[in-house]
């Protein structure tokens, strides 16, 4: 990600930056904020160590999105596939 962020800095450009930032606070708080998404949506659970949940490991093994993998994760238990697939925040 180092490599990425200092060969195209802006892409990564982030709320709050200011021009004299490094690139190492940058890349700290490109990572701060990723790894408290994923707590906030019960992908990781934060101790002394971080570990993935279950559904981590799922979103990780079959390649869902980020976004898709909230939307599956806001449906009811036993969502049938009309509400999948039709549901508010549509998937496909």
């Amino acid at each position: 990600m180092f490599v990425r962020l200092k060969a195209n800095p802006q892409h990564y450009r982030l709320e709050g930056d200011t021009g004299g930032d490094s690139l190492g606070d940058r890349l700290e708080r490109i990572c701060v904020q990723a790894i408290e998404l994923l707590i906030n949506h019960d992908l990781v659970i934060d101790g002394s160590r971080l570990k993935a949940t279950e559904y981590a490991h799922a979103m990780a093994r079959y390649y869902v999105s980020f976004e898709s993998m909230k939307v599956l994760m806001s449906l009811p238990p036993g969502a049938k596939t009309s509400e999948i697939v039709c549901g508010r925040d549509r998937l496909f």
